[in-house]
């Protein structure tokens, strides 16, 4: 049968209503009660509500020239909307951007949900002109946790030490270590060769750094051991 008017309205759990607001998800039952006591009942089930969340990492340092891609890792959401801050040709339903700023960037991202819910996130990006390297000139391997080992220090833009050789003044190859970790002290010369201590003095080292884009970058110097 039908409803007459006028008519009074409440959910099933939470009494009568004038403007549906709803605190948790699940299912519910609208009841209609016209004015000769007819009801009606709506059941319905209120959906989980979109959340979203964005996390754009930690920040980063690039090369002069290069480009990165920002915002691989956020998920993306049916129906939500994107927006870059600085951006250029964005796509507003995808969370990508690829950037190629020529100096260090703040750059920002908003989330907006089908449902109006928000989220943000930012990432700097530092631009430097050279690879970062460090290459300390002394090490003194005395068991002291302290300089014990010698090895290269780098940025976030260097993601392997290719190679890394010393020799004596003689020109004698004391050691050598492929495919290292950069800023692992661990992996890098102890001051020995074969076991034995090398008496203080001048070493020469050579080495191949790559960069994150697999650009391999020879260094070469001496290290005093004392």
């Amino acid at each position: 049968m039908g409803v007459r008017h006028p008519f009074s309205s409440y959910l099933s759990n939470s009494g009568s209503l004038q403007r549906l607001e709803l605190a948790s998800p699940g299912p519910q039952t609208l009841i209609l009660v016209d004015s000769l006591g007819c009801r009606k009942e709506f059941p319905f089930i209120v959906p989980e509500p979109v959340i979203p969340s964005v996390s754009l990492g930690k920040d980063t340092v690039i090369v002069a020239g290069d480009s990165l891609l920002l915002g691989k890792e956020v998920p993306i959401l049916p129906g939500a909307t994107y927006r870059w801050n600085p951006a250029v040709n964005q796509n507003s339903k995808s969370p990508i951007l690829q950037v190629a700023p020529v100096v260090t960037t703040l750059f920002r991202l908003e989330v907006i949900a089908a449902n109006g819910c928000k989220a943000n996130d930012a990432i700097n990006v530092r631009v430097t002109q050279d690879i970062e390297v460090f290459v300390p000139n002394v090490f003194s391997p005395d068991g002291d946790g302290i300089n014990d080992f010698f090895t290269i220090f780098t940025s976030d833009l260097i993601i392997e030490i290719a190679s890394l050789r010393i020799f004596n003044r003689t020109g004698n190859l004391l050691f050598e270590g492929k495919a290292l970790i950069p800023n692992d002290e661990s992996m890098g010369w102890d001051g020995k060769h074969r076991g034995v201590p090398m008496k203080p003095g001048v070493f020469v080292y050579q080495a191949l750094v790559k960069r994150r884009d697999g650009k391999l970058f020879p260094l070469q110097g001496t290290v005093t051991l004392f």
